[in-house]
């Protein structure tokens, strides 16, 4: 099981770097945004962020998430390279469906969300982002089952450096605000499924199973109305807020969702996108269910530490980085929104049993009851605590899914997860945060000396309330003695296999 953990780890290391990548840029460039954008501005970019990936998700058909499944069950090299073509091509002939309708329709949709025609062209950006972003996911589902963690990273990193540099051109240099950040997405997306292309014909056979993909829409139809559902979920309240509170009232909470949104890019994503291959290999083994047991604990552990540092620093980042005073709240609803990710990845691994049985259906329904369950409680909620009304909504649908899908896996594919060990851990991490708060009228230099104290006493408080395990405290010493000497890693690094 440690060899599991440590590919796991490792995978999930290297995912993140270019996870982590492609989502720094709204933390590098907050300066940026700060100075050339208003609060306003970037709840509309946030409004269209937001429609682009409802419509990536709507049309992709989880496709790409059902391929990977198919893939991992087939041995036959022929049949893998059948399943990626046919995926390919289901998804261009979606594409072509939907996407001139849409580009018809620029000008409507513009009328309808902002009540005037001149927006039909940052439509026209995004459902043409859209296309691509259905295609690059299917590219990048390829390159993980081929286990080619080193090259998601590269690319996924260039594509960064191109937002970047490309958000930095059109915002300051052109001045096109808005349009700018929308270009740099659609510029990205190009290159990545340009570069990634020859790679992927590499993985294609020209053939297409009829019988496997009937299988894939079994398995993703299920899948459509539950992600469909989560995406609802996680962002129907900008739509909400959009009429009841504003733009500039979207812009914060987007801001702050973005920035406690790092949790769910440098471990919840990259987590998903190192662990589920390995995962569904391993359903079968003896060591199974004490393995994914195992990985939420320590899964929760490191959300929870993310949590406490984004929580207690988020007042310092916009003290320090924010060029317009309008934007020194968003520090505010970040403490709300970090718990709510970590609720996200505990729910995420409950939910994966769903996929381990091929039970996914209930994945529709739970999710969907959600959202329906979060809709209402924004409409209750925004009208009485604006934006942190929108995040008290969230954080309770989340706990709703959570419960749900902790009783429907342990039916379906009992793991004994650590219940009280996770409650721990998160309950000692809110703890460490409202004890933050007494030292807020302290100078900023020494907040920042006495959070960094708090934060490291954390895995200490856990050692002494009997968190890990003897075999886990060895481990850990071994770990330390090996790495602690900078002048043997690259000695301990050439050991490592990367594929």
């Amino acid at each position: 099981m440690l060899n599991k953990l440590k590919q796991t780890t490792k995978h999930t290391i290297i995912y993140s770097l270019g996870n982590l990548s492609n989502k720094l840029a709204g933390i590098i460039l907050l300066p940026l945004y700060t100075a050339y954008l208003t609060t306003a501005d970037y709840g509309i970019f946030s409004i269209f962020e937001v429609t682009l990936q409802f419509l990536i998700a709507v049309l992709g058909l989880n496709l790409h998430t059902a391929m990977l499944r198919f893939c991992s069950m087939k041995s036959d090299e022929d049949q893998i390279r059948s399943i990626v073509f046919t995926t390919f091509i289901s998804s261009l002939l979606i594409v072509a469906i939907f996407l001139i309708p849409l580009v018809i329709n620029s000008e409507n949709l513009s009328k309808i969300f902002f009540q005037n025609k001149e927006f039909s062209v940052f439509f026209n950006i995004i459902f043409i982002s859209m296309a691509l972003g259905i295609f690059n996911r299917i590219i990048l589902n390829v390159i993980r089952f081929r286990s080619k963690a080193i090259f998601f990273a590269l690319i996924t990193t260039l594509k960064f450096i191109i937002i970047l540099l490309g958000n930095i051109y059109y915002i300051v240099y052109i001045g096109y605000g808005v349009k700018g950040l929308l270009l740099s997405r659609l510029i990205s997306e190009i290159f990545l499924f340009l570069v990634a292309l020859p790679f992927f014909i590499k993985n294609m056979r020209l053939k297409l199973n009829t019988p496997v993909f009937r299988e894939m829409i079994s398995y993703g139809l299920p899948l459509i109305f539950s992600t469909v559902s989560g995406m609802i979920l996680n962002f129907s309240n900008r739509y909400i807020m959009k009429p009841l509170l504003g733009n500039a009232a979207v812009g914060l909470y987007s801001m702050g969702y973005k920035v406690a949104g790092l949790i769910n890019v440098i471990l919840i994503q990259s987590f998903q996108t190192g662990f589920l291959p390995i995962a569904y290999k391993m359903v079968d083994d003896p060591g199974a269910k004490r393995f994914y047991s195992k990985i939420l604990t320590y899964f929760v552990f490191l959300l929870s530490i993310a949590a406490l540092a984004l929580s207690m620093y988020g007042r310092e980042i916009f003290e320090i980085m924010a060029r317009k005073e309008e934007w020194i709240n968003v520090y505010k609803i970040i403490p709300l929104l970090t718990f709510l990710f970590v609720l996200q990845g505990i729910r995420y691994n409950f939910s994966l049993t769903t996929h381990y049985v091929k039970k996914t259906k209930y994945n529709a329904y739970i999710v969907m009851s959600a959202a329906i369950l979060n809709i209402g409680l924004n409409f209750l909620l925004i009208q009485q605590y604006n934006i942190y009304g929108a995040a008290i909504a969230s954080i309770i649908s989340v706990l709703y899914m959570c419960i749900f899908f902790y009783f429907i896996s342990q039916k379906l594919y009992y793991i004994p997860f650590e219940l009280l060990k996770i409650t721990k851990t998160i309950i000692i991490a809110m703890l460490l945060y409202f004890i933050s708060l007494l030292f807020s009228d302290l100078n900023i230099f020494f907040r920042i000396i006495i959070k960094v104290i708090l934060i490291i006493s954390f895995p200490f408080i856990l050692y002494f309330s009997k968190f890990f395990e003897p075999i886990e405290i060895l481990r850990i010493q071994q770990t330390w003695k090996k790495w602690r000497n900078p002048k043997r890693w690259k000695k301990n690094m050439s050991k490592i296999k990367f594929r």
